[in-house]
């Protein structure tokens, strides 16, 4: 099933916006045309407010560093945050639930 997010033009580029969905918060990413989505909240905090530098996303306060295409926390890989799968279609973000 493909939940209907928003408009891809609507998160600005290299950034990161929250949305809830299903009563779940996920962070959606927008790199040019690529589209990422992973938990939103991470130590109580919106994940979506961190800086990206390509795929690695600081977050606020923590700096702990993820990368958005796997979850996985850069210097502990073992530690990952669950990722979503996202498609574009006619400029609109959908995820897989």
């Amino acid at each position: 099933m493909e939940i209907k997010i928003c408009k891809s033009s609507e998160i600005p580029n290299k950034e990161g916006r929250l949305f809830e969905i299903k009563n779940k918060k996920i962070a959606i990413f927008r790199i040019n045309d690529e589209i990422y989505a992973l938990d939103g909240i991470f130590e109580n905090t919106n994940i979506a407010e961190g800086k990206l530098n390509g795929y690695k996303l600081t977050t606020p306060y923590e700096n702990i560093k993820i990368d958005i295409r796997t979850g996985e926390f850069v210097l502990a890989p073992e530690n990952k945050l669950k990722i979503y799968n996202t498609k574009i279609k006619d400029d609109t973000i959908y995820l897989d639930s």
